[in-house]
């Protein structure tokens, strides 16, 4: 409703707005109010969408406006702000703004009501290019922005609270689209299928349900970056931070804080490869990252706390993974598989911090071919590296143990044939006794026959070695256990 100064301060607002959104020398401009009145050439968006031009401007004055709207122009809608302007579908089968045509700027309205069932949204984009979706309070729907094969879109500095499905939601080929400096609640920040070169920067999301607050799947060269997720859900069921799936390759996940989830990063399918996870913050939750099935990826950089397991590997081959902080966890490291056949190998694990876990700072159920290089394992309260039975082929050299545990040994190997030494150069040991070897406890019976006599000969964490480099050592030692399998 329109009254007084706050109508005129309203009015100031929204022609700032237009000089900075639209052209006014080319430009008409109409005016929609619920309430009419002689300033007012609508009492309908509808109206004065049907009524405009491309380039024009629609200034929506205060009020609640009840229709479904269908934009099918290039216009700038503006709105008097999200707490004053108001489009509400009633709950009505259908979409509330549907959006058909390029370049349209949609700004300063909430957006509520659609139907309540799938695909219904707050927001359609259908087929739609270099569109704007800023500064909007999209609530009450099932979806709340809904893309389909819709390109370089900007969503951002947004409302979305309170929507039964995902906050946006992309399909269908809809590429490049930007998603930034949203806040969000519910049970999903963002499903993206088929939707390349996504870029979700900068989003606040609180988790109030079950499910996955981002999904990834049949799509890569994503960018996930500097997100804050929080689950503060009370549902028993499986919660994902971000889970990246299906065949969707080359997804840079980095910078982002990510708490109290059942995965914070799921990783997983075997077609599903080639993703980078950096400089992530990642605490509370039962597995810190989980890569199942998932190969070549780097994982660097990280830090990893108060989680059940900081880092798991379920069938996963040539990853490499260094200098992250894996600290204060119960387990660090647990490298596991389906059996003998399928197990988590030719992996590189260099330049990490593995401490104050209060179980075992590495586990390896089942593992083979994989290299430990440059690790600073210590203060772990049962083991510092135990291999099972069902391990073989391992190289441990060049790390730092120190303090694990409270038995004769600070590790375990129960394997087959792995090796603790280079042939003249082993681990430190803080327990040595400073001459002959080190024994290793377990049933293999073995032993690290050139153990160090000062830490700092370990050449333990001091920095980030070239990605290409480590790729290359992964190349290598797979070629050096392919070689010893023959």
């Amino acid at each position: 409703m329109c009254r007084g100064i706050g109508l005129i301060i309203g009015i100031i607002q929204i022609m700032l707005s237009v000089l900075i959104i639209a052209d006014l020398s080319s430009a008409e401009t109409y005016i929609v109010d619920d309430d009419g009145g002689g300033w007012a050439d609508f009492t309908s968006i509808q109206d004065a969408v049907d009524a405009s031009s491309d380039g024009d401007v629609i200034l929506v004055f205060s009020g609640t406006y009840e229709e479904q709207v269908r934009v099918n122009k290039t216009v700038s809608i503006i709105g008097n702000g999200s707490a004053e302007t108001t489009v509400t579908g009633n709950g009505s089968i259908g979409h509330v703004v549907t959006i058909n045509a390029d370049s349209v700027n949609l700004t300063g309205l909430k957006v509520t009501g659609s139907g309540q069932i799938h695909p219904y949204a707050g927001i359609f984009l259908n087929g739609v290019n270099d569109t704007a979706i800023r500064a909007l309070n999209v609530t009450g729907n099932y979806l709340g922005i809904l893309l389909v094969s819709s390109r370089r879109n900007d969503i951002s500095d947004n409302e979305l609270h309170s929507n039964i499905n995902s906050a946006v939601e992309l399909q269908d080929g809809s590429s490049n689209n930007s998603i930034s400096w949203n806040r969000a609640s519910g049970d999903a920040l963002t499903d993206l299928t088929d939707s390349n070169g996504t870029i979700i920067h900068n989003n606040t999301f609180i988790f109030t349900d079950v499910g996955t607050a981002i999904t990834v799947s049949w799509s890569s060269y994503c960018v996930i970056d500097n997100n804050t997720l929080i689950n503060r859900s009370k549902f028993d069921g499986q919660a994902f931070g971000i889970h990246v799936k299906f065949h969707s390759s080359n997804v840079t996940i980095k910078g982002n804080d990510i708490s109290f989830f059942d995965y914070g990063i799921d990783l997983s399918a075997p077609d599903s490869n080639a993703h980078t996870l950096r400089d992530n913050v990642i605490s509370g939750c039962a597995f810190g990252i989980s890569v199942l099935g998932s190969d070549n990826n780097v994982i660097e950089t990280n830090s990893i706390s108060k989680c059940t397991v900081g880092i798991r590997f379920y069938d996963a081959e040539n990853n490499l993974v260094s200098t992250n902080d894996i600290s204060d966890n119960s387990f660090g490291m647990v490298l596991t598989g389906v059996d003998v056949d399928e197990v988590t190998r030719y992996n590189v694990f260099s330049n990490n911090t593995i401490s104050n876990n209060t179980e075992c700072g590495i586990d390896c159920i089942f593992a083979a071919n994989n290299s430990f290089l440059h690790n600073e394992i210590f203060n772990n309260g049962d083991l510092g590296m135990r291999f099972s039975s069902l391990c073989s082929d391992n190289d441990v050299f060049e790390n730092n143990f120190a303090n694990n545990g409270n038995g004769s040994s600070q590790a375990i190997d129960n394997g087959t044939a792995n090796v603790w030494d280079t042939g003249s150069v082993g681990n430190y040991w803080s327990d040595w006794s400073g001459s002959g070897a080190y024994e290793i406890g377990g049933s293999a019976g073995a032993e690290d026959r050139y153990p160090l006599a000062d830490p700092s000969e370990t050449n333990a964490p001091r920095k980030v070695p070239e990605v290409a480099f480590l790729m290359t050592l992964i190349m290598i030692v797979t070629s050096i256990h392919l070689a010893r399998r023959k």
